[in-house]
Order: C-alpha cells, then sequence, then structure tokens
C-alpha cells in the first residue's frame, strides 16, 4: 500500500484480491484500507470480474461493477465498503481512497 500527503490531505491505493464466493469482503478490516483516515471523500476502483460493492454499510444496497471498467465515485463520506464476488473466479481490484470532497 502507498500513501502519500497530497493537497493537505492523505490518499491509499492498495490491490485487493477477493475469492470467488465471497459476501461482503470488509475492506477496512480485511483489506487492511482506511488505516490513514477513517473516512474519505472519492474512491476509485476497477475489477477484473464482475462484482457488487456497497458503501459504509452491509445494510445498504449493492452496486453493480462491470469487469475491467474503472469507477469513480465522487463527493460521498466514505469510513469503508464491502465486495461481494460471485463472478466464478478471484477477483483482483485496484482501488484508490482520497480526500478530494
Amino acid at each position: 500500500m502507498r500513501t502519500r500527503e497530497e493537497r493537505g490531505g492523505t490518499y491509499e491505493s492498495k490491490t485487493l484480491s477477493v475469492a470467488n464466493g465471497t459476501t461482503n469482503y470488509d475492506v477496512h478490516n480485511t483489506g487492511g484500507m482506511f488505516v490513514n483516515d477513517n473516512a474519505y471523500g472519492f474512491l476509485t476502483l476497477k475489477s477484473d470480474k464482475a462484482v457488487t460493492i456497497r458503501l459504509n454499510a452491509t445494510a445498504n444496497d449493492e452496486i453493480s461493477l462491470d469487469a475491467n471498467v474503472w469507477y469513480e465515485f465522487e463527493h460521498i463520506i466514505l469510513s469503508n465498503f464491502y465486495i461481494t464476488n460471485a463472478s466464478g473466479a478471484g477477483a483482483t481490484i485496484p482501488v484508490i481512497l482520497d480526500e478530494r470532497i
């Protein structure tokens, strides 16, 4: 994981591996992210397999992500997110968290 100071804030960058059949992979507690800040305002990610994510809580609605497409979520308050992988194979997911709000 790489971190650095930028524009008075921090960002985190990490590539996650989520096994097929995983439900609600906890990016903070299992993936080891959100270590420099407990909330971010900008999320960028791409998965090599189709997956779903839930922002902040497992009770929130799923967001479906197509494979090999970069997604950006801006102007949010993000304290964690959860990944479900039912694609039939393990997913590799580069993630960038940034404080841009």
